[in-house]
């Protein structure tokens, strides 16, 4: 999901539970920014959302999908680097490499290819 509004860390946190302290400590560091965790849901969560009791939640720094979140006014969930009907993409150097087969994409890094 990606959490955008000012308090993003706060709204993150009602998202998730059982947050450890390294957790805690590289979101105060790293939001708003480029990084995703991965953590416990709660259980009002829709399940689509959820994967084994987990979600990915993020907070960008200025971004599209920043203004996209603040113009809908809450949390989004965005599809992952694989297109519809592939099998999951897990690793950063095949995302990049399905990357190369579309129109404009951008790198892992948010850097123009």
């Amino acid at each position: 999901m990606n959490i955008a509004t000012p308090e993003g860390l706060e709204v993150a946190l009602r998202l998730v539970r059982d947050v450890s302290a390294e957790a805690l400590q590289l979101a105060m560091t790293h939001w708003p920014g480029p990084l995703t965790l991965v953590l416990f849901a709660q259980a009002h969560l829709p399940s689509p959302v959820v994967k084994d009791g987990k979600v990915a939640v993020r907070v960008p720094g200025p971004s599209p999908a920043l203004d996209l979140a603040i113009a809908f006014g809450g949390p989004l969930t965005a599809t992952s680097a694989n297109r519809s009907g592939e099998p999951l993409c897990t690793d950063p150097a095949e995302a990049l490499e399905r990357r190369r087969h579309t129109n404009g994409g951008a790198d892992v890094r948010g850097e123009p290819p």
